[in-house]
């Protein structure tokens, strides 16, 4: 599938002249109420912190989850943990060796790591640095706190 076609598919539950179609991706009885105004923000206008020595930590926070966008310079750690949350941790460019549980991989532009809560998981960048990203369901206790701390 090329690009052209998933945008093609992806509009095709709209309609220019009726605007978005609400029951695109649910059925009509399942349609809830919005619970606050969707926004925009760039990782660039957030506020941000470096949790360890050559990784920058940019936390986004929604509701229920919460993104965190990582740069991370070469040869940084990111110490072993586990924590109550689930993680998804996407890999955009560079690499990081990663730990997940026993299981360790050298992840790259695209590889993505699966953690469910309380699993071991860390590593670092070796050579070469890293921008990744971090999703939290629910959002990840203390990013959220930091967050919300102004």
């Amino acid at each position: 599938m090329t690009q052209s076609d998933a945008v093609w598919q992806a509009d095709e539950g709209f309609d220019s002249e009726k605007g978005w179609d609400p029951t695109y991706f649910v059925e009509p009885d399942e349609m809830g109420v919005p619970t606050k105004p969707g926004r925009f923000t760039s990782v660039h206008e957030v506020k941000s912190f470096m949790p360890v020595e050559g990784a920058v930590f940019h936390p986004i926070l929604g509701e229920d989850m919460l993104l965190n966008y990582i740069v991370s310079e070469p040869n940084s750690p990111l110490t072993i943990h586990a924590h109550a949350e689930e993680q998804i941790f996407i890999c955009l460019e560079g690499e990081i060796e990663f730990v997940v549980g026993d299981e360790k991989r050298m992840l790259k532009a695209g590889d993505v790591a699966v953690i469910p809560p309380w699993v071991p998981h860390g590593g670092g960048t070796r050579d070469k640095g890293m921008i990744g990203i971090d999703v939290f369901s629910p959002p990840r206790k203390q990013l959220k706190e930091f967050v919300e701390s102004e």
